[in-house]
Order: C-alpha cells, then structure tokens, then sequence
C-alpha cells in the first residue's frame, strides 16, 4: 500500500530544492512512498511554476508560503495550511514541515484541532541513546498542567515508538533537591507526583526534577521556550566541540596527527554517525488530531529524506491512539474541566 506523505517545500531556510532532492532521495530508497510537494507559488522556481509533478513526485500549489507577519487572509492561503487541509480531507496520512514552526501548530490547531483532554501540543525531540527532550518548542509559555501533559506525552513517545520499555521521566531544573527550581518548577513536580501517586502507577517512572544526566532512555520535560533554546544550544555545543576537536589534531605534529588518525579514527566516525541531527530529523506534534511532524528549518536533503522514512515508521505506532488512553488513564481528564 502506498503511503502518501505531504511535505511543506517553501518554508525551509535553503529553498524548494532541498525538499525536493530529500523527496527523490526517500523515493529512490523506498517505493512504498508517494511524497506531495506543497509549495508556495511566491517562493517556487519558475520553472516548477506550470508543473502538477516533478519525476514521479506530485506538486500540490498553494498562493503564499506561511510567514507570521502576514495578514490572517495571507497565512490561510499558505502552503502549511493546504498541507493541513489536505491531512483534514484524507489527501495524505501525514505532513511534513521544516518552515515555520508557529505555522505548523496554527494550522494544525485551526483545521486539525486538539485531541479530546490536551491543553496544548507538544514537541518530543529525540535524542541521541534514546533521550527524549520535550517540549520542544510548541507552547513556549507552560502551565504545571502542560508539562504533567508533557509527561506523559514524552512517555508514550519514549516508549511505543523508540522501543524504552521503562523511560525515566524528570522536569529539568537546576538541582535534584525539592528546594531547587523556580515556583513554576515545585508546582510542577509536585502536581505530576500527586497525580501519578494517587494511580500508583508502577509502569511511570518520575524522578522529580532532573539536572544533566542522560545515560540513555530518559524523558527531560519542560517548557517550550526553555526546550528550544535548550536544543539550539545543543546543537550549536555540538558543532563547536567537533570543530574544536579537529582544529587541536590538525595543530599537532605529523606523527602525533598520524596516531591520533589510528587511534581515534574509527570512534570519531562512529561518534559522528550517532551523533549527526539527520538521524533525529524531525518529531511528531503531539496532542493533535492528526500526523503532523516538525523538521529543522536548515534540513539537508538528507534530512528531509530521512524526516520521511521517520515519519512512515511513525505512522505504524498508533501513537494518537495510545496517547488517548494514556491521558484518560493517567486521570488528566478532571485537570482539563477544573482548568
């Protein structure tokens, strides 16, 4: 059965092309695709503009593509929100944006809506070692409820699409102890641990707040601002320390770059390879009615290739629907009517 993926083409930071070879490149790797192009007509090449397809790969038009400046009128007429309104009218089984994140969950709360019970959506961002950071930029001002939701968002995510049979869930904070962290910070443990004590669920492991380690299956909650620049600063550590790394080899005399070469060669490589964004390309919006993933703005090819494959595998978890039960499980459901 083929599996019919829209992806939004014009928003992403390098252009309409990137989109297009990562959609050639899922293709050439699996058959079982069909990628929609949805594309802005103000930011398309000319040459596509007559177009319905591009080898093999359906182009789907829209007038703008999604810029927050924009007047309402404009916004409603972008390329996300066709992206949306084709998942609403069953056209595609999900969608793909690397644009504007705030596009992504305007036009999904506007034509998708909420699931029965969430208050807002969240980002999961999956780490390498199977971490999970969540929220990662959706609701960038929180309540104690949102990250309780969050919670148990990171969870279902942890553990019914990466495979983490028991993740260890904790809000990030400046210290273990239940005197650190701001008021936000205290009423939010305090709220998740009240709630989870009161169903004496063995399945959840909560640690309260939780600092730096990441040894591998856990869930850091916090808010939307915070998990943004959190993940930015990652990301940015990152690419520094492999710069700075390389620079220090390449600054050292023959023979010591030679045994540095032989030495650590293979592990480098190995460490790049789990460590390079690519492999994490893109993460589901949850708490809406639908599939809807959020890739980097600055995605490659490759990234966007891989944001597909990620995004089919997902399709395959029935993570809405898990998500549902957990939320009614969990007693979420009396925090959202006493809101």
């Amino acid at each position: 059965m083929m599996v019919r993926i829209a992806i939004e083409a014009t928003g992403c930071d390098k252009g309409f092309s990137i989109a297009l070879e990562g959609a050639r490149g899922a293709l050439q790797e699996d058959s079982g695709l069909e990628p929609v192009l949805v594309a802005g007509k103000d930011r398309l090449p000319e040459e596509y503009s007559n177009l319905k397809e591009i080898d093999g790969i359906a182009l789907e038009l829209a007038e703008y593509t999604y810029n927050s400046k924009d007047s309402k009128d404009k916004q409603f007429k972008s390329s996300i929100f066709r992206a949306a309104e084709m998942h609403k009218n069953g056209e595609v089984v999900a969608f793909i944006d690397s644009g504007d994140t705030r596009g992504t969950i305007v036009s999904a709360g506007r034509i998708l809506g909420l699931m029965n019970h969430v208050l807002a959506p969240a980002i999961p961002s999956h780490w390498p070692r199977n971490n999970v950071l969540i929220d990662s930029g959706a609701n960038p001002e929180s309540t104690p409820e949102n990250l309780m939701q969050s919670a148990i968002m990171g969870h279902v995510y942890s553990k019914y699409l990466l495979g983490v049979d028991k993740p260890l869930i904790g809000i990030i904070s400046n210290g273990k102890e239940r005197n650190k962290g701001n008021r936000f910070i205290r009423e939010s443990r305090r709220l998740i641990e009240d709630r989870l004590g009161e169903y004496n669920l063995s399945e959840f492991y909560f640690e309260g707040d939780c600092v730096t380690e990441l040894n591998g299956g856990q869930v850091r909650v916090t808010d939307g601002h915070s998990g943004n620049e959190i993940l930015k600063t990652a990301e940015g550590c990152l690419v520094t320390s492999f710069t700075v790394l390389f620079e220090k080899i390449k600054n050292q005399g023959f023979l010591r770059r030679c045994a540095a070469k032989y030495a650590l060669g293979k592990p480098l490589k190995e460490m790049r390879r789990e460590l390079n964004y690519e492999n994490y390309a893109v993460g589901p919006l949850l708490g809406v009615n639908g599939n809807v993933m959020v890739s980097h703005g600055k995605s490659s090819p490759e990234a966007i290739a891989s944001a597909i494959k990620i995004t089919k595998a997902y399709l395959g978890k029935n993570i809405n629907e898990r998500l549902g039960e957990e939320i009614e499980k969990y007693g979420v459901v009396e925090l959202i009517e006493n809101s």
